[in-house]
């Protein structure tokens, strides 16, 4: 077997002498990167022979395990057309270094915020595309990773422009009461950067407008606006589940998040996952509705959440 210190065969079965100067690539075929099967078998006895080619080989050779990563992000024939194929300035990108670290600061001093980000998921694509080359799954495809990469980009945009814009209409609204035979959930999450935490509020109504419960949850940690929205959504759903409520209305003033629970959208964000969970919870009510308000029909739920400020703080309210 091959030694790490010095890799070289070592048999106990065979001559010392035979093996000293004998390496692991000498039982190689060069061409092919498969065992020379008649050479091992010359070399070694039958038992051993039979384990050195019961051992499975990679299917890139070690050439390509021992290129080093600046040659995978810029030297390579793959990045290169990756990069030919994109708007990254030529200048940009197409410098000499030796570590990536390196290189990376010195792109991100060169592009713009729009052109560095780019970069950043081409540079993420790319290595999806080799690691998926690696396996075997597929050839690697200059063309799908830039397609994928202005495709996303352009998600990103899509989703911000909905999320910054139109919650912010001056129009003012109420909250309005549900049908007889539904309960109206409404949601909503603060988050406070500087104490590291933030809260989830939850509070439900019937067509009268009285509470029919509330709750709040504290979250310990730097999270996303958006992530705490999501989660306070899946824990809307959990309230109206626990207390046995058929036909809902659920409703929060953050349009991403009704809209990442109504639309199967985005599978890589961070709350992809969550999304889904409520998904799956909702197939348990007899009916629902998701409903995007301003936040002046959602104060409710938002005094809640602002509540948990005072547990960040050391102040403990009931439950």
């Amino acid at each position: 077997m091959e030694n790490s210190d010095t890799q070289s065969v070592n048999s106990p079965g065979s001559s010392r002498s035979e093996l000293n100067t004998l390496k692991v690539r000498d039982l190689l075929i060069p061409s092919s990167h498969e065992w020379n099967v008649d050479l091992i078998k010359r070399k070694f006895c039958t038992e051993e022979a039979s384990i050195i080619l019961g051992i499975p080989l990679p299917r890139h050779n070690r050439e390509d395990q021992l290129e080093s990563a600046i040659h995978r992000v810029i030297d390579c024939d793959f990045a290169r057309q990756c990069w030919a194929l994109s708007n990254i300035p030529h200048s940009a990108w197409n410098h000499k270094q030796s570590d990536v670290e390196t290189w990376l600061r010195i792109l991100h001093h060169n592009l713009d915020y729009n052109q560095w980000r780019l970069a950043m998921i081409i540079l993420w694509s790319m290595w999806h595309q080799r690691n998926l080359k690696n396996i075997g799954d597929r050839h690697s495809n200059p063309l799908e990773v830039i397609h994928f990469s202005c495709t996303y980009i352009q998600a990103i945009d899509t989703q911000c422009l909905n999320y910054v814009y139109q919650p912010h209409q001056t129009t003012d609204q109420e909250w309005q009461p549900p049908s007889s035979n539904s309960v109206k959930i409404n949601f909503d999450a603060t988050v406070s950067p500087s104490k590291s935490c933030g809260g989830l509020g939850i509070v439900a109504r019937d067509h009268n407008g009285m509470s029919l419960g509330w709750r709040r949850r504290v979250i310990h940690g730097q999270v996303h606006p958006t992530t705490a929205e999501a989660m306070a959504a899946r824990e809307a759903v959990f309230f109206a589940l626990e207390n046995g409520w058929r036909s809902i209305v659920v409703e929060g003033d953050c349009l991403a998040v009704i809209t990442g629970i109504s639309e199967a959208g985005d599978k890589f964000s961070v709350e992809s996952p969550i999304y889904h969970d409520i998904r799956v919870l909702l197939g348990d009510f007899q009916s629902y509705t998701l409903r995007h308000v301003r936040r002046n029909a959602n104060s409710v739920a938002h005094r809640i959440a602002m509540f948990c400020d005072l547990d960040c703080n050391g102040i403990s309210l009931p439950f």
